[in-house]
Formats: C-alpha cells, sequence, structure tokens
C-alpha cells in the first residue's frame, strides 16, 4: 500500500497538527490568562480564585494536547509498520 504513506502524511501535515497546534496554542492562553489575574489582583479573593481556575484548566489542556500529539504519533506509525512503508 504505497499510497498509503501518502495520505497519512498529508492528513497529519495538513489536518492533524494543525488543530493539535491550534488548541495547544489556546490552552497556553488560557494558562497566561490566569496567571496574569493571579499576580495582578492580589488583593481581591474572587479574582484570585478564577486566576488559579483558568491556570488549572489551561495545564489541563496543555497535558491533554501533549498526549493527543503522542497518540496521534504512535497510531500513524502504526499504521505506517503495518502497511510496510517506513
Amino acid at each position: 500500500m504505497v499510497i498509503a504513506n501518502p495520505l497519512i502524511d498529508n492528513i497529519k501535515t495538513y489536518i492533524l497538527n494543525p488543530i493539535v497546534i491550534f488548541l495547544f496554542g489556546l490552552a497556553l492562553i488560557l494558562f497566561l490568562y490566569g496567571l496574569i489575574e493571579f499576580l495582578m489582583d492580589v488583593s481581591a479573593g474572587g479574582k484570585k480564585e478564577e486566576g488559579k481556575k483558568n491556570m488549572f484548566w489551561g495545564i489541563v489542556g496543555l497535558v491533554i494536547m501533549i498526549s493527543a500529539y503522542g497518540i496521534e504519533e504512535f497510531i500513524i506509525n502504526t499504521i505506517k509498520q503495518l502497511t510496510g512503508s517506513h
């Protein structure tokens, strides 16, 4: 299955990687926004707690996106091994 290798590479390059990078960027922005909220309004308890929540969910999003990238690579490499193309 020689045709599978270019198709898989194109799907990875033009569809999957941009989606993962975009979502990783959103998670990073959420984390940084929460950090700014946490640091800027130290005196007010409400914003500080909201900042902590945003940082937590930003980190969760970052971990999920890193895991998604790893799972994507694992699946693609497995398919390539099964089809005999490297």
